[in-house]
């Protein structure tokens, strides 16, 4: 294991965002969810985390392309082709709108606080013992993702002390771009 990680996601920018990371490898390569342009076009990924149950496409898809498929698979939920399940990693919940009159038991009513699988993958790189993470493709700004905004705001006081940061939208608002200074 390096000391560095590129968690990839799945923003149409990814591949862009990669190109522009400051200073040179080694960095271990980690997928964030599915569909990341980074499944088809990073020759060496060490790691594939998930919330979904996406793990065979994406191991058919690298072998298809005679990328590796030799990475180990993460999840907070158990799904076909997960190598390690972390629960304890899933986001805490919230009833609709947090409010004690709208308190449910009914699932479909609940809220993760979840930052998407980039934020789960975040989770994993920190416990796995990176000392530096640099997000790519992963802006969540736009459609259905930007919802995943909320997950990232509750937790930003505990990231302004972990090692990381991003390439582009509103996570690098958030968390901050990276330099070469501080990935030295």
């Amino acid at each position: 294991m390096n000391e560095r990680l590129i968690i990839c996601g799945g923003a149409p920018s990814t591949m862009d965002e990669l190109a522009k990371v400051p200073g040179s490898g080694p960095f271990d390569f980690m997928l964030a969810g599915a569909h990341s342009p980074a499944e088809r076009q990073v020759a060496v990924v060490a790691h594939h985390v998930s919330h979904e149950n996406d793990f065979p496409k994406t191991r058919a898809v690298r072998k298809g392309l005679a990328l590796n498929t030799d990475y180990a698979t993460w999840s907070n939920r158990p799904h076909p082709g997960v190598g390690h399940c972390v629960p304890e990693l899933t986001p805490p919940t919230c009833a609709y709108e947090c409010q004690p009159r709208f308190i449910s038991t009914d699932p479909r009513n609940h809220h993760h606080y979840s930052g998407s699988s980039a934020m789960l993958a975040l989770k994993v790189g920190l416990r796995l013992g990176y000392r530096k993470i640099i997000l790519a493709g992963v802006a969540i700004n736009e459609g259905h993702y930007a919802h995943f905004q909320v997950g990232w705001k509750w937790i930003a006081d505990l990231l302004k002390c972990c090692p990381v940061r991003s390439m582009g939208g509103f996570t690098a608002e958030l968390l901050g771009k990276p330099t070469e200074e501080w990935l030295k």
